[in-house]
């Protein structure tokens, strides 16, 4: 007979004896089998059995028999392997062979997992127990889940932590505390299955999500995500560095397993064209599954710029201005309005202000203006200063350059011939501000006494002057006067002249009063106007003038007026008293009586008359010095020369040696000539 001894023990504690192991006792060969169950010393004995059958001739044939483990102990895995062997007949004739069968058991083990959500790592620091469950049934049919003491607790780390012998039941993982930055996950029921083979592992996995909080920088206005800021995140007791970053084209960020706790948001750097955030914006994350999102505004910096008149401070509409950054690209062109131009999101830096065209009006910014950009105030406001064109315009001398007053002028703009202004010079420049570049004329309407009037001046405005300075000469009315024969046009000496403004009114008034020598007789700086030439004394040997009436004319700084005289003319003609022709051959002298001066002694021609020019009134006596042949010897005639215009012809007879008469002497008259004024213009 044979009888089998079982014993159960740990694998890993081979001391530790396991009862409660059911182990399936087999005979192969008759196929009958018996069920052992270990007891607290870990064994189990089977009752005798037959070991074999023996044959006919006496031969023992040994029976085949199996032990396998049908249920483990609780908390333990099912070795389903079985073992088979067969009694070994001793030679000594033992009446009972005992076969002991040792089995070792591993225990049950489950394997808990701690890890993140987001990239299922071991999440160490956890807190964690397990707890058993006991389900049953509520009233209403639903499902109560009762959890026991607590079978295991521990500290997640980076390695998964392993519990060993558990009974088959229900259990529950619990987080009692997550790890900084994440959140406590919800409970995680498992199940131990009984008959649990060996090999067989249970994994349970907890995952812990992380806080997530969302940082986004957006521009205040638009609230578009803003690139660029370099911001820190710090935590608001300690000031302690937990994070910095510059913000991409989203402008967010998200930061995973912050733990709870109040932070600053501070920005190190504005993005370009931004204001830097003066003060940190303070947030505070709590435990939650959702994304907590916090916004960091930016303002854009506004930069103003104002165009304006110099002197006034109003606005200037008109001018083409441009923008220039560091590296000499044009940032922005514009014309400027009333109102000031605004260009919002300048990056901080150097700008230049450069005028393209200038307002109609106003002189080109000769210096381009330089303005700094910072990141520090929200709006900054630059001025652009014009100054208006101006054009002083100034009347003077031409000969002094001394300031004049009493000119009459007029500014015309020559594109439409319009009036710009019309003013009386008063001895000191005008001033005339905000021309529009283009082509004008001064004109002087009226010169100041004893002026002429200026020729006009044409004068180009083109922007680009700071001062533009117009004179407009004058040059004094010269006034030549020549006394002159009218005949030879000799200069005539002797004239008592006067020059006489309004004549025949009882406001006459004698300008001036000459005697003429063979000078030109010269009044500068007159008046213009109607005159009137007197000759009180006629010059000796003329006639006496009329009245010549002149006009000097306002527009012509040199005038010469030619004041003709007519010469006392005299024709002694030597007739035959007989016939009455002209004789020649008498040798005649023209006495002055006055003071018995020769005038002239000559001898008569054949058909002519003798003619004197310039002879002064008076009388005058004709001798005959030598009378011609078959003549006789006329007496001493005496004749009288007047002050006229006229020829004054005088005839002189001889008759005959046979005539009874000795000769005489008759005037004849006869209108000859008138004289005349000669003016000339320069």
């Amino acid at each position: 007979m044979g009888q089998l001894e079982l014993i159960k023990s740990d694998a890993g504690q081979p001391d530790r004896k396991l009862a409660g192991a059911r182990f399936k006792f087999t005979n192969l060969d008759t196929n009958s089998a018996t069920i052992l169950i270990t007891d607290e010393d870990g064994k189990a004995v089977s009752s005798p059995v037959p070991i074999g059958s023996v044959g006919a001739d006496g031969s023992v044939s040994l029976y085949h028999f199996s032990v396998q483990e049908v249920k483990a102990p609780d908390g333990y895995l099912l070795d389903p392997e079985a073992e088979t062997f067969q009694f070994n007949v001793r030679t000594d004739r033992n009446p009972k062979i005992v076969f002991t069968y040792e089995a070792f058991n591993q225990p049950t083990e489950v394997i808990v997992s701690k890890k993140k959500l987001t990239n299922k790592e071991e999440l160490p620091g956890a807190s964690l127990e397990v707890r058993p469950v006991t389900v049953t049934t509520g009233e209403d049919g639903e499902i109560v889940r009762t959890e026991g003491e607590v079978l295991e607790s521990w500290i997640s780390t980076d390695t998964p932590h392993k519990m060993k012998g558990l009974k088959p039941g229900e259990y529950v993982l619990i987080e009692i505390r997550a790890p900084e930055g994440y959140l406590e996950a919800e409970k995680v029921y498992f199940t131990v299955q009984g008959n649990m083979t060996v090999g067989d592992t249970v994994f349970v996995e907890m995952f812990d999500d992380d806080t997530k909080t969302e940082i986004i920088k957006v521009d205040k206005e638009t609230r578009e995500p803003v690139a660029g800021a370099t911001l820190q995140l710090v935590k608001a007791d300690s000031m302690e560095l937990v994070r910095e970053w510059i913000t991409d084209e989203t402008g967010s960020i998200q930061i995973q397993g912050l733990p709870a706790g109040e932070y600053l948001v501070r920005e190190v750097k504005a993005p370009d064209g931004y204001l830097i955030l003066k003060e940190p914006l303070k947030i505070t994350v709590v435990k939650d599954y959702k994304i907590q999102t916090f916004v960091v505004e930016n303002q854009k910096i506004q930069t103003v710029i104002e165009k304006t008149d110099t002197e006034t401070g109003e606005p200037v509409a008109g001018a083409v201005l441009r923008l220039i950054d560091e590296t000499g690209n044009e940032v922005a062109r514009w014309v400027t309005t009333k109102e000031a131009q605004v260009l919002p999101g300048l990056k901080p830096g150097l700008y230049t202000v450069e005028e393209v065209q200038a307002p109609g009006g106003y002189l080109l910014l000769k210096e381009p203006l330089k303005i700094q950009i910072t990141n520090e105030e929200e709006r900054q406001v630059f001025t652009v200063r014009n100054q208006k064109l101006e054009v002083d315009i100034l009347k003077t001398d031409h000969e002094t350059g001394e300031a004049l007053a009493g000119a009459m002028l007029r500014l015309i703009r020559n594109s439409d011939q319009s009036v710009i202004d019309e003013w009386k010079s008063t001895g000191v420049a005008k001033i005339i501000k905000g021309l529009l570049p283009g082509s004008y004329t001064l004109e002087e309407v009226s010169a100041p006494d004893g002026y002429a009037v200026g020729k006009p001046v044409v004068f180009e405005v083109t922007g680009e002057e700071d001062t533009l300075q117009i004179t407009l000469g004058n040059q004094k009315i010269r006034a030549d006067f020549e006394k002159k024969d009218s005949l030879s046009q000799e200069p005539v000496s002797g004239a008592v002249l006067q020059l006489i403004r309004n004549a025949g009114t009882g406001q006459e008034v004698i300008v001036k009063e000459w005697i003429s020598d063979e000078s030109i007789f010269t009044l500068t700086g007159i008046e213009a106007g109607l005159y009137i030439v007197r000759e009180i004394t006629a010059p000796p040997g003329y006639a006496p003038m009329e009245d010549m009436e002149i006009e000097i004319l306002p527009d012509q700084p040199q005038q010469t007026f030619t004041i003709l005289n007519q010469p006392i003319q005299v024709e002694i003609e030597k007739t035959s008293g007989d016939t009455g022709k002209l004789l020649g051959g008498a040798v005649l002298q023209l006495v002055r009586n006055k003071d018995g001066a020769v005038i002239r002694e000559w001898t008569s021609k054949e058909g002519e008359a003798e003619h004197f020019t310039g002879l002064q009134k008076g009388a005058y006596t004709i001798r005959e010095v030598k009378a011609p042949s078959g003549y006789k010897k006329m007496e001493p005639q005496e004749i009288q020369i007047l002050e006229k215009d006229e020829l004054q012809e005088f005839v002189v007879k001889n008759y005959k040696i046979d005539h009874s008469g000795g000769g005489e002497a008759t005037r004849r008259n006869r209108k000859e000539s008138t004289w005349s004024c000669i003016k000339q213009t320069l």
